[in-house]
């Protein structure tokens, strides 16, 4: 291995392709889905009897197998997969990040209400000048004049509240945080109550949103529907969903029964919230029968029952119209994408199964390419869908990207991974997951309920020790998966792309030296031509060279 290490070695152009390589596959991204409609899929078609069970997480680094290696890794990439998750991280992922929301949910709204009125053109004051290019849509040319107003009085309420509301809804959080807390040491209305609350709950202090949402209430006798319905968000994401259900409620009488986003977003505290799920299909179906501009959301979700109660043929029509609405939805093509896996293997026809295999490719191809290659799940279940189509290769790559951007969140992949490699008449079958499904979202309200599968944890993995922590039991788990991984006969391993896997598992584990050995042999496999594994090749070299 050291001649072929130096003849590669030689290879290298300087060390930015190293560096580049570094950032290519340590990336620690949070979990993207919680802990519903969890579908398990036999390589062989399977009867209806579908079970759950749980996704673990194994905190990267923590292998016993060689802590020094960890230690390594772990310093010398953290910096650059937090420098890549700032990049590639969409304003969804940025929000359940920061726990305020979850897929399917429509957002916390800010008050808009401009209180000067229009008035001819001839006697047009700065300050009007200003609201009407921001409704008008010229943000830019209203924002300078804003600019130049609050430069000329600190203390103009008008035009400070007016660029802070500009900033909120360009996603400028903590410059609007800033701005409504100089505001409102002078001027406390109820506007500058509730979008400072919408300022804090979109920087994560959701109980302090809450506060200035009750105050807004308490202060202002007047119809509020959007008040009670960011503070009714509030609640659900502090858990406690029957407060959050009768805010709702309210925002939606106060609107005379007709609040699609409110509709939507009471749909899933049902869901969440005590299993209510009739419940949930009602309202979400009311949210699709206002007509609103949300309603793609609501048909996503509508379409989630659908799956959820086996009604494929529904769900995939709620599905294709959630992204007619809204084309760029790569959630939406990731649940159609499970749908059509889930489906096909449930009695069709030879041809009509091909059909669905083929479909359920092209979403997730779809959606991996909507969030611009960055999208783990959607990676590891095209993988299955790939080894389901025979190419095994290219399901193999995918297999690695998930790896790669799923970090320390992999023991799930791992699992499909492994299953993967075993002969059809041995496997244990693949575990599929939607949006909503994968454990682990922390933006997901469902999570704020005792889950008693992963209570039941520790005593499925070790009996003589029922008191094991959560990373205990994660790690326990992915250790597992690591032996079964070494048992397997090296005949089933005969790909670069398989070996390429492995070196990503061992590098999760915090064992370099096991993955150097099997990206030696990916390289080799390859008649060292692939340069995504020449790439990781010299990423390790360096790695232990520095060591």
């Amino acid at each position: 291995m050291k001649n072929i290490s130096k003849a590669i070695w030689q290879k290298a152009n300087s060390s930015l392709l190293i560096l580049s390589c570094l950032t290519m596959f340590f990336t620690t991204t949070q979990a993207q889905n919680s802990q519903s409609d969890r579908l398990k899929l036999e390589k062989k078609p399977e009867t209806d009897e579908q079970k759950s069970s749980q996704r673990m997480i194994l905190p990267l680094g923590n292998s016993s197998s060689n802590p020094a290696s960890s230690i390594t890794i772990s310093s010398r990439l953290e910096a650059y997969s937090q420098r890549l998750n700032l990049v590639r991280s969409s304003s969804m992922e940025y929000s359940q990040q920061l726990k305020i929301q979850q897929v399917g949910e429509v957002f916390a709204q800010p008050l808009a209400k401009l209180e000067n009125k229009l008035v001819p053109k001839v006697v047009e004051t700065p300050i009007a000048k200003a609201e009407r290019l921001l409704k008008q849509g010229e943000i830019a040319q209203a924002k300078q004049i804003y600019n130049k107003l609050i430069a000329e009085n600190n203390k103009d309420y008008h035009a400070r509240s007016a660029m802070a509301y500009i900033l909120l809804q360009e996603g400028e959080t903590e410059l609007a945080l800033k701005e409504y807390e100089e505001i409102i040491k002078f001027y406390d209305d109820t506007e500058t109550q509730v979008n400072y609350g919408v300022a804090l709950y979109r920087s994560g202090r959701i109980s302090d949103a809450a506060t200035q949402y009750q105050d807004a209430l308490k202060n202002n006798k007047a119809k509020l529907p959007i008040v009670h319905f960011n503070l009714a968000m509030s609640y659900a994401h502090l858990g406690e969903g029957e407060k959050a259900i009768e805010h709702y409620q309210a925002a939606i009488k106060e609107k005379n029964g007709v609040y699609p986003e409110a509709s939507n977003n009471l749909g899933l505290v049902y869901e969440a919230f005590g299993d209510k799920n009739k419940e949930a299909t009602e309202q979400f179906k009311a949210a699709i029968g206002t007509k609103a501009a949300n309603t793609p959301i609501a048909h996503y979700n509508l379409a989630r029952q659908y799956y959820r109660d086996k009604e494929y043929e529904k769900a995939i029509i709620e599905f294709k119209e959630a992204i007619d609405k809204k084309s760029d939805f790569p959630e939406a093509y990731l649940s159609l994408g499970n749908l059509y896996l889930t489906y096909g293997e449930l009695g069709q026809t030879l041809e009509r199964a091909k059909e669905f295999l083929q479909n359920a490719i092209e979403n997730y191809e779809i959606a991996i390419k909507q969030r611009n290659n960055i999208y783990p799940l959607a990676h590891e279940n095209l993988a299955v869908a790939l080894i389901k189509d025979n190419q095994r290769d290219v399901a193999f790559t995918h297999f690695r990207l998930a790896f790669e951007q799923y970090g320390e969140h992999s023991s799930q992949t791992f699992h499909n991974f492994l299953t993967s490699l075993k002969p059809s008449n041995q496997s244990s079958g693949f575990l599929i997951y939607n949006e909503r499904s994968r454990p682990g979202n922390p933006g997901n309200i469902t999570l704020n309920r005792k889950d008693p599968l992963i209570a039941q944890a520790s005593v499925t993995v070790d009996n003589s020790k029922p008191d094991l922590t959560y990373e205990e039991q994660n790690r326990m788990i992915f250790e597992s998966g690591l032996q079964k991984y070494e048992d397997i006969d090296e005949s089933l391993k005969n790909l670069a792309s398989i070996h390429h896997c492995g070196a990503q598992i061992y590098l999760i584990a915090g064992d370099a030296n096991a993955a150097m050995e099997e990206i030696a042999i990916a390289a080799k496999l390859s008649e060292y031509k692939d340069p995504q594994i020449m790439k990781t090749f010299l990423s390790l070299l360096n790695l232990l060279a520095v060591k």
